[in-house]
């Protein structure tokens, strides 16, 4: 993917520009309108189709955007119609074909383009956001109002503020190479254009044209259910528990009626959600999703006499497909036949080392599952979702129940695996246990040994392995596209002390990047710091001098709240490349210790 040029637009009254940008040179190439009736020239508009025949064009929400205000461009309309059609894309929420049809525009077959917006983690989440969670220098909102005439000093801002989103666009790009790889691999072998799409979206285009293949169709349509549907769950002849509190459990779910919300989703019934789950003293916590144990601030360490282990289940929920023989009811046993040729090319490539197409199909295995609880997906089948779910967590129960009988301890269990820990002598009674719970269920467990594991809660944790490599979830986790940055250098502080004995403070003090003690907010309505504007992503670190950030509260004229977390902070909207002088370390080294806390580990 060497021949790609990155694009992005801006439209305003009486300024256009189209701004592409070569990934391979970073040379920018830039096409303006100035003026509310001007035009691009003949000899203009040859030249950007020539690029678009040329490169492979990608943007961040170009599908919706760019591309169609672009393309109508080329039909020499003048810069106040290109402002208006921007405009009623945005008011409107206008998808792609819907502005195509409105606006008579034709897709030439030469153009080649993809959006990364979907192939991003996360729904609705701004380029900006994007940019703060990446570290990028700088964060900047669109300067002027759009319904603004631009003079020529403004123009020129524009222009830079453009470059700056291109440039944006650019790194998320270099980040998501591997995924569009995948991508594009997947799309030629299945001769589709997945490059626009998310995990789940590719899954459901797979398995539909598959579907096509079998059935001698070109269309299916999604099941229509209405609020307050309701189905009930069938356990599977082998779910059996030995004690009290289990039994009741698998009883009340057995018996109970799930329904349909009004926006097409399951609803926990009641006497599930409040049913409380005891095995030994550990509690847990059934629902929609997969089974979630409840202990805070935990922090536990194998002794030279102790094991600490866990087992997760492989590729569980396509497992429980497979093995229940689950599908939709509208689409048959031809859909099992899809899915289980998918799943063994799969299994294939990944015995004969194909990576690309083991991740590939992976993809598509993990996502079908999704779109089981998806009620605009062809797929939809919430049933089938709850079959699969209640299942997978009801099975896990039955293995941290046998093992708690034979004296073994689970310590930790979230939707497709647990963690226990036991006295070295109970190895093979335990590796017994295990290997009987597949044999009975016909799931495959994965082991991982660790030295310990330091958890918040069940889903946020950091784990040393016995290799000494570690194991991040949730605030623990590296850089990550999927949440707001808060903070990092704190959590690194506290990994390092807890995995190399290093003090916090001379962690957090020996810092030199101004990004890792910085956090991110996405603040409705803009921020405000001493009665400047900073814009509707804020970014800010802890300062010896700093003072409050706000924002304006809606509907109400003159009214401002304090940005969450941002009390005595300094903004820092474009990243210094040396360190303020005004970092308040003592804070950062409060923080870190308050991480401690919450792992439990001071209490030790």
């Amino acid at each position: 993917m060497d021949n790609v040029i990155g694009v992005d637009l801006e439209t305003f009254k009486n300024y256009f520009l189209i701004n592409f940008k070569k990934v391979s040179t970073g040379k920018s190439i830039k096409y303006e309108l100035l003026g509310q009736d001007s035009f691009f020239s003949s000899d203009q508009i040859k030249n950007i189709k020539g690029l678009l025949g040329k490169y492979m064009i990608f943007g961040f929400n170009s599908q919706s955007f760019d591309i169609p205000i672009l393309l109508q461009s080329l039909k020499q309309k003048p810069t106040i119609d290109l402002f208006n059609m921007g405009q009623d894309i945005i008011q409107n929420n206008l998808r792609d074909w819907q502005s195509y049809k409105k606006y008579s525009i034709q897709k030439p077959p030469f153009l080649k383009h993809f959006d990364i917006m979907d192939v991003l983690p996360g729904v609705g989440i701004s380029l900006k956001l994007y940019a703060s969670r990446i570290g990028f220098k700088t964060i900047q909102d669109l300067p002027y109002d759009p319904e603004e005439e631009l003079i020529s000093d403004q123009v020129n801002v524009i222009k830079k503020y453009c470059d700056n989103d291109i440039d944006i666009t650019i790194a998320l790009y270099n980040i998501l190479k591997p995924a569009l790889e995948l991508r594009k691999t997947l799309g030629q072998e299945y001769n589709l254009d997945l490059m626009s799409k998310s995990d789940p979206q590719i899954a459901e285009l797979v398995i539909k044209s598959e579907l096509f293949k079998i059935l001698g169709i070109n269309y299916i349509s999604k099941p229509i259910l209405t609020p307050g549907y309701s189905f009930n769950y069938i356990p599977p002849d082998y779910i059996k528990f030995e004690t009290e509190n289990l039994n009741g459990l698998l009883k009340i779910v057995s018996e109970l009626n799930f329904t349909l919300t009004a926006h097409g989703s399951v609803k926990i019934p009641t006497e599930l959600s409040k049913y409380k789950i005891f095995v030994g003293d550990k509690k847990y916590k059934i629902g929609i999703g997969g089974l979630h144990s409840q202990e805070k601030k935990q922090t536990c360490i194998a002794t030279s006499n102790e094991l600490l282990v866990e087992k997760d289940v492989v590729s569980y929920y396509p497992k429980i497909i497979l093995n229940q023989k689950i599908y939709p009811r509208h689409l048959g046993i031809p859909f099992l036949q899809v899915y289980n040729k998918i799943v063994d090319k799969r299994i294939a490539a990944k015995r004969d080392g194909l990576k690309m197409v083991n991740e590939c199909l992976k993809i598509v295995i993990n996502g079908t599952f999704g779109k089981l609880g998806s009620k605009y997906s062809f797929l939809y089948s919430p049933a089938k979702f709850i079959q699969v779910t209640i299942t997978g967590q009801l099975s896990l129960l039955m293995l941290i129940e046998k093992l708690h009988l034979a004296g073994i301890e689970t310590i930790s269990a979230n939707t497709d695996g647990i963690v226990c820990l036991f006295n070295k002598n109970n190895y093979e009674n335990y590796q017994s246990i295990c290997k009987n719970w597949e044999s009975v269920t016909n799931f495959d467990l994965e082991e991982t040994f660790y030295k310990a594991i330091y958890s918040r809660d069940v889903n946020n944790y950091v784990a040393v392995k016995n290799d000494g490599s570690l194991k991040y979830k949730g605030v623990f986790a590296k850089d990550s596209l999927n949440k707001n940055q808060i903070n990092k250098i704190c959590i690194v502080a506290v990994v390092k002390y807890l995995t190399e004995n290093i003090p916090i403070e001379k962690t957090i003090k020996g810092c030199k990047d101004l990004d890792m003690f910085c956090q991110s907010r996405r603040v409705t309505g803009g921020a405000m710091h001493n009665n400047k504007y900073l814009g509707k992503v804020v970014r800010f670190y802890y300062s010896s001098c700093g003072s409050n950030i706000y924002y304006k509260v809606a509907n109400k004229t003159g009214n401002f709240n304090k940005v969450a977390m941002s009390n005595n902070t300094m903004p820092a909207m474009v990243l210094a490349d040396n360190l303020p002088s005004d970092i308040d370390y003592k804070r950062y080294e409060s923080e870190a210790y308050k991480i401690l806390e919450n792992i439990g580990y001071l209490n030790i």
